[in-house]
């Protein structure tokens, strides 16, 4: 029986409202759809523990040579030499023994004061302040140092390494994911283009000027090669893995000190028992990663039809393994959707399972761990200002792009009622000035174009229309405003059919600007009020 058949469930990794939480829609298809067809997108999932477990392990079933993201996959990306997350062996044991004879336990031991010292250099300054953010002031900082570190590489570019890691992963405002991604990735002659860019320069220099970092290692590093052949790694190999260790190892890690800030903070009384007895501090960083892993979809490719509940998956189909879904089975885990810091942790899916398993899981948690210990040093209890708290959009990572958090309960309070009073004058004036038309010009690729839109708002929600002269009046969909920026969507019938995003703000005189999301381009366009 094949598998695409019409479910009530509607699970969609592109929706914004369904990542916010994804975990009510995953429980309902580890119970009612076991294995889950998205026609949509046509790709098939797999919500429980055993098997996900089970298709992690089978690599030759459940292939990432063709890479571990639906987009690339579906993109047909080619992975640069040395990056064997996204191999199979025998290529992905040959690259995967190099790194694992470089980052050795004691290698990462030995990071760690440096870590320490860095951390302590953070919060220091944010004492007696009120508050500080989880991502800004230290999630988005630590890893790129912690890299930097190992790389090598001077503290004055390591903020490159975090911008570049995470440019490639945004979501725009449709839901969709990012129409370059593929060229983000390879260049028109398949070159890894922003790895020579950011990375070459300065490996071409240590190559000249040997250290006892990382990076100097995996030049003089020698092994056996798939043909047989000792040799040293090439160019590209060496930027492979640097590429490698910038990406997996600093976005990941930066949601998880995210995701620590707020799930305790939802949990206040764990909160006050870790800064009393911070020998707790282990297990609950192993918790936070059970329930809410910063990674929580792994994408396959199916080598060849398999059979799921009597279902048939055909050869060439993309499957994702939920492994976050995974670590809150009921078949596996007692009480799985509730946070407790005293759980005795079985082995969970978060960093993966089998011969793909995260090399960097014990970095990852010296991170977290040195994270949650000098933040407890000097904040004991904390609250999440949520009127300045933002949620990351990405293609494979759920965390916070912003969380900023409280930490003086008299703030807490003045910032309470200065919201109160701040959010009834914004509405009060905001409500005049988004019940209006305006005279928009679009500036498209074949020249400018006219169209009047009306809004009306009612709270969050937008209505209204937009017209123009060669496609007449269209009623806007999915019309939000979140306090400062418009989004809707608008179908267009020529020269094809398609629906584009509007993403606007208003200035102070009420001129309205932002782009269209419009298949593989952003499209600048600006407006004023229409004359009353």
């Amino acid at each position: 029986m094949n598998a695409r058949m019409e479910s009530s469930i509607y699970y969609d990794p592109y929706d914004f409202e369904i990542d916010a939480n994804p975990y009510p829609i995953w429980k309902r298809m580890r119970d009612e759809a076991p294995l889950y067809y998205n026609k949509k997108y046509d790709f098939y999932a797999l919500s429980r523990y055993d098997d996900v477990t089970k298709c992690l392990k089978d690599f030759e079933t459940y292939s990432s040579a063709k890479g571990t993201i639906m987009e690339l996959i579906k993109a047909g990306f080619q992975a640069p030499p040395g990056m064997f997350i996204f191999e199979d062996p025998p290529l992905h044991d040959i690259h995967r023994d190099i790194l694992r004879r470089l980052f050795t336990p004691r290698a990462i031991a030995a990071v760690e004061p440096k870590v320490r010292e860095f951390t302590t250099q953070v919060l220091d300054p944010y004492v007696g302040k009120g508050g500080f953010d989880f991502i800004k002031d230290l999630g988005s900082e630590m890893p790129m140092r912690t890299i930097g570190m190992l790389l090598g590489i001077p503290e004055a570019d390591q903020t490159k390494i975090r911008d570049y890691s995470m440019e490639g992963l945004d979501l725009d405002e449709s839901g969709a994911p990012g129409d370059d991604l593929h060229f983000r990735f390879n260049s028109k002659d398949g070159d890894p283009v922003e790895v020579n860019d950011l990375f070459g320069t300065y490996l071409d220099w240590r190559e000249q000027n040997p250290s006892d970092d990382l990076m100097t290692q995996l030049l003089q590093s020698e092994f056996v090669d798939e043909t047989g052949t000792t040799r040293r790694l090439t160019r590209d190999e060496i930027l492979g893995y640097v590429r490698l260790l910038a990406g997996a190892g600093n976005e990941t890690t930066t949601r998880l000190i995210g995701w620590t800030g707020k799930v305790l903070a939802d949990h206040p009384e764990q909160l006050a028992e870790l800064a009393k007895d911070p020998s707790l501090i282990n297990n609950a960083i192993d918790e936070v990663l059970r329930f809410e892993p910063p990674s929580p979809v792994q994408a396959r490719y199916v080598t060849k039809d398999v059979e799921h509940y009597g279902q048939v998956v055909p050869k060439g189909s993309v499957i994702l393994l939920l492994n976050a879904s995974a670590n809150r089975d009921e078949r596996k885990f007692k009480d799985p959707d509730k946070f407790d810091i005293h759980r005795k942790i079985d082995q969970t899916l978060t960093f993966g399972h089998g011969l793909h398993f995260c090399m960097g899981s014990h970095l990852a948690k010296l991170e977290g761990r040195v994270a949650l210990q000098e933040i407890l040093k000097r904040f004991p209890s904390w609250r999440v200002d949520w009127s300045k708290a933002k949620q990351a959009r990405t293609s494979t990572v759920r965390g916070w792009e912003t969380l900023p958090v409280i930490t003086d309960e008299e703030k807490w309070k003045e910032e309470q009622n200065s919201q109160q009073s701040e959010e009834k004058a914004v509405s009060e004036t905001t409500k005049a000035g988004i019940d209006n038309a305006w005279d928009l010009v679009i500036k498209a690729p074949n020249g400018e174009q006219k169209s009047v839109v009306t809004l009306k708002s009612d709270g969050e929600v937008l209505t209204g229309s937009i017209t123009n002269p060669e496609f007449g009046e269209q009623p806007i969909e999915n019309g939000k405003y979140d306090g400062e920026t418009l989004t809707w969507k608008s179908k267009m019938t020529k020269p094809v059919k398609i629906t584009v995003t509007y993403t606007a703000t208003l200035d102070e005189d009420n001129n309205i600007s932002g782009h269209i999301k419009a298949m593989m381009a952003k499209i600048p366009f600006s407006g004023t009020p229409v004359a009353k």
